[in-house]
């Protein structure tokens, strides 16, 4: 529903909710009818057809709110009930005939006149037929919106026409017969009923007026009310004095009309006071309006992006300075074109798939669009969005593009790099592996004697190059190791894995080592840890490095190797006694051939073992991190999520 027109749905209740209880009451009543008192006779002068005609058509209205398929179906067969009843009764008048319809259900033998037992009267059967008629044809369209206002005109001057009878003791105004009448409480029903219709349903125009928000909707919801009231009141007034003997038929014409003129004119003043005020208003809303298009004009037409909005068939409406600066173009070669008037059909489709992507999803969508310019192609990274009108939806696409491509050649660039470096690496690698396989074979053959016996001096010499060629293995292995990390290109054996047994495995193989150099490695390992989804090799890999380098590291003292649940996380810990690491040193840890000098000791390797640790344990959603006090010792962290299952 448009933001300009008032709610309009707890109205439309209203007016159904009446009708139905007024219809549903007088239903009832006819039921028991036989054992009620003379009281209800006035009541029942509504008759059961009419009644039943009335409910179910504030059914009808109020299943009117809702567009489902269920409520649709009801609403028909809610027509076709009522335009039935009310066809029949007009016919058996038309015709002089009785169907046999007005006695169908309950038999009325005391209370109407003996040739028209049960009917109603004329104007109520019309106004059924005519109600049914509306119910049964419901479609939203012209020709639905030509029959609710005849049906409003008939049905609603109709009743008000009986309302003013009673209201001015007129029977003539509301009777048929002294019998056959319509009943104030029926002619409160099939006026609200009529408004029911307008609202319910498609409005006619008056009723657009009347709903709408704007001074024109304010105004003529106080001064038709008004009116209608003041005008009503001062003919009854009227009516009542001439009866009373006050005053002469001239007398009582003069005063009813100079009375008329005054109430309607002040009116009119203060309608016109409203609508003043409601103009100096919108004046002083308009200019902040354009004050704010002139505003949101330069924040576009001085924006670096290139900005532009198309209508719902495509057509450009407008483009910003940028737009024209980048083509060349004033906007009238654009303006009121499509992308195939301008572009090449290849270009033109694509545009245009986007733009209809935009408007059936209803969301702003970030794409990359190539477009074509007197240089070359260019990338464009666009944002596009639809303009939504509250009633009639989609109505244009807005368009803001940003020039990409520089960027998409820098990125291009480093692509290449990146496979140029992966394969350089791969290839030295595999190269140097090979070498170093038949060196150290040809080593070892020495080193064992085979090719005759070595001296003391000479063993010490081959035991130095095999623990080197031992060193650059590792060194091609962690280059590989590396180069398949960072190009995503590892496949990780996940297994349900528990990490306790895993720590175990690793401190046992560094028994030896530390024993060395006077180094005890202690486990405080929580028994309770739950196991982790993990691959046991990579995880191995990563105690190996960190437990390996606080050794490296340390000249005696004790390492303690810590696991813990902490959270949805294990927590393991790899804490030694060494020297530490400086503030500023920290940082560089986990950067690529980085290594740190610490004082006293040097610092083998390639600087990629913590790297290759963060990106496994990366790999496995988890993290990494270091704490550290210079001269008191590091403290390593790794936190892995417990999976449910792997």
């Amino acid at each position: 529903m448009s933001t300009s027109i008032i709610n309009t749905r707890k109205i439309v209740r209203m007016f159904s909710i009446v009708p139905m209880v007024i219809g549903g009451g007088v239903i009832l009543l006819w039921i028991i009818h036989e054992t009620l008192p003379p009281l209800f006779d006035e009541v029942l002068v509504m008759k059961l057809n009419p009644s039943i005609g009335i409910f179910l058509s504030g059914v009808a209205i109020w299943l009117s709110q809702s567009d489902s398929a269920r409520n649709q179906l009801i609403r028909r067969i809610c027509g076709i009930i009522i335009l039935a009843i009310g066809a029949i009764a007009v016919i058996e008048y038309l015709f002089h005939i009785n169907l046999g319809i007005d006695q169908l259900l309950v038999v009325d033998h005391f209370r109407t006149i003996e040739d028209l037992p049960g009917r109603m009267p004329p104007r109520a059967a019309f106004s059924l037929t005519l109600l049914g008629m509306v119910f049964l044809f419901s479609a939203q369209n012209l020709k639905t919106r030509y029959l609710n206002s005849f049906v409003f005109l008939i049905v609603g001057l109709s009743s008000l026409q009986a309302l003013i009878g009673y209201l001015y003791t007129a029977p003539a105004l509301y009777s048929y017969t002294p019998i056959i009448r319509m009943p104030i409480h029926g002619a409160i029903a099939f006026h609200l009923l009529a408004l029911g219709v307008c609202l319910g349903y498609t409005r006619v125009a008056i009723m657009d007026v009347l709903v709408a928000k704007g001074s024109g909707g304010r105004i003529s919801r106080r001064l038709i009310p008004a009116i209608a009231f003041l005008l009503l009141l001062i003919w009854w007034l009227r009516l009542e004095g001439q009866r009373a003997g006050l005053y002469s038929l001239e007398m009582g014409s003069v005063i009813t009309i100079f009375i008329s003129l005054n109430v309607v004119g002040a009116l009119v003043l203060w309608g016109s006071n409203i609508v003043q005020k409601s103009e100096a208003v919108l004046e002083k809303e308009t200019e902040i309006a354009e004050q704010g298009r002139q505003r949101l004009y330069k924040i576009l037409n001085n924006t670096p992006a290139i900005v532009f909005i198309k209508d719902e068939k495509g057509h450009y409406i407008f483009i910003n300075s940028q737009f024209q600066n980048l083509f060349g173009v004033t906007p009238e070669k654009f303006l009121g074109k499509t992308d195939y008037e301008l572009f090449s059909k290849e270009y033109a489709d694509v545009f245009r798939k986007n733009d209809e992507q935009v408007a059936r999803e209803d969301r702003a969508i970030q794409m990359e669009e190539i477009v074509p310019l007197v240089d070359g192609n260019h990338y464009y990274l666009s944002v596009k969005f639809p303009l939504i009108d509250p009633v009639l939806g989609v109505r244009g696409i807005c368009g803001i593009a940003t020039d990409i491509t520089e960027r998409k050649k820098a990125e291009e660039a480093l692509e290449t790099a990146a496979q140029m470096k992966s394969s350089f690496a791969s290839m030295v690698s595999h190269e140097l592996r090979t070498p170093l396989t038949v060196i150290k074979g040809a080593v070892e053959m020495v080193e064992d004697g085979i090719d005759g016996p070595i001296n003391e001096k000479q063993k010490q010499h081959l035991e130095i190059a095999n623990r080197n060629v031992d060193r650059l293995n590792r060194l091609i292995d962690n280059i590989l190791d590396f180069q398949k990390l960072e190009s995503g290109q590892i496949k990780l054996n996940i297994t349900l894995t528990n990490i306790n047994t895993l720590i175990n495995e690793v401190v046992e193989g560094f028994d030896q080592v530390a024993a060395a150099k006077n180094i005890q490695i202690v486990q405080n390992l929580q028994t309770t840890l739950p196991k982790v989804c993990c691959d046991k090799d990579s995880l191995i890999q990563v105690l190996t490095n960190l437990i390996n380098n606080a050794i490296k590291f340390m000249d005696q003292g004790k390492i303690t190797v810590t696991s813990q649940q902490k959270g949805q996380n294990v927590e393991l810990c790899v804490a030694d006694q060494g020297v530490g690491i400086q503030k500023d040193d920290i940082p560089k840890l986990f950067q690529a051939f980085s290594r740190i000098a610490t004082p006293g000791h040097k610092s083998p390797g390639t600087g990629l073992g913590l790297v290759i640790c963060q990106k496994i344990i990366e790999a496995h959603k988890g993290r990494i991190w270091v704490e550290s006090e210079f001269g008191k010792g590091t403290q390593f962290y790794v936190s892995l999520p417990i999976s449910q299952g792997c």
